[in-house]
């Protein structure tokens, strides 16, 4: 979908969020059909199909508003409130549902303001969020950019919690056209880079010495986009997989997401025809990238912060 229609289909939630707030802050259904759908939808969750998106459906530890699923992976519980309702609350019983279930990520909505929560990882609750945005209060870019974090596609892209199993190609398109910042601790490449506290990096995206160029919301986005530019660029193939970096038990690529101790990949990633192992620190999240392209003759110094 291009840019612009990207933009105008936000603009318009917006609208209908503020033409309707009386009528929303009074209707959980009513905010879900105008604002939560929609939104999801716009994100590549085909809602209406029940192998992406099942509706209040019922788990052990409760029954989430939805559950968004790729390839048969139960990926994000989404938990939608009414307009106007204080989220923090919800996040707590939230991640605990997805932690119960074994679901990687959770997400919680008021319709406007959205939150998405890394559930695995052993940090405080506040710490473990990857992703926010307002639709009343943020830029249409700036919305999309960070809902990015929760995009659905067939192909993981320049995106992507990082993105949730993958990221249209379109969508990728619109993405790089998002206008970017300095990083804000002086970094010009990915070398001269020094891990920040908290998910979010210093900077918005990454362009390689080939003049493309992926966006990046969270830490471990940043190794979605190496590991997906690389094998654009015929650097990373199905051949040379698995690939441990010297880890002892676990794997950062790999043709299954399966680790060499035998357990699962905690954050799976899909990129090209092998998974990438995403739930790491930011320091890890860093240094990883780093030694990928390292390994393939590729100078982390030539790929450019932004």
């Amino acid at each position: 979908m291009p840019i612009k229609e990207i933009t105008a289909t936000i603009e318009r939630l917006r609208q209908m969020a503020s033409k309707h707030e009386a009528r929303l802050s009074q209707s959980e259904a009513l905010t879900k059909a105008v604002l939560v759908e929609p939104m999801l939808r716009l994100l590549g969750w085909d809602t209406g199909d029940p192998d992406q998106v099942r509706a209040e459906e019922s788990t052990e530890a409760g029954r989430p508003d939805y559950l968004l699923d790729f390839s048969g992976e139960a990926l994000v519980f989404v938990e939608a409130k009414k307009l106007g309702t204080r989220l923090d609350a919800a996040v707590k019983q939230g991640l605990h549902y997805a932690n119960t279930q074994g679901v990687p990520w959770f997400a919680v909505t008021d319709g406007a303001i959205w939150e998405l929560y890394e559930v695995f990882r052993q940090a405080p609750i506040e710490d473990r969020k990857t992703a926010s945005w307002n639709l009343r209060l943020d830029s249409a870019e700036d919305t999309f950019r960070n809902a990015l974090a929760l995009l659905r596609g067939t192909k993981v892209g320049s995106v992507g919690p990082a993105p949730i199993g993958g990221t249209p190609a379109s969508a990728v398109d619109a993405s790089v056209t998002l206008a970017s910042q300095p990083p804000r601790d002086g970094a010009t490449s990915l070398q001269d880079l020094v891990p920040s506290t908290g998910t979010k990096p210093p900077f918005r995206r990454l362009v390689f010495s080939d003049g493309n160029s992926g966006a990046v919301v969270s830490w471990n986005q940043l190794l979605v986009v190496v590991a997906d530019w690389m094998a654009q660029v015929g650097k990373l193939k199905a051949s040379d997989m698995p690939i441990d970096l010297g880890g002892k038990k676990r794997y950062l690529l790999a043709d299954t997401p399966i680790h060499k101790h035998g357990k699962n990949f905690i954050s799976p990633v899909r990129v090209s025809s092998f998974w990438i192992e995403t739930h790491a620190s930011a320091e890890q999240c860093l240094n990883l990238a780093r030694k990928l392209l390292s390994s393939k003759g590729i100078d982390p110094s030539s790929v450019r912060v932004e």
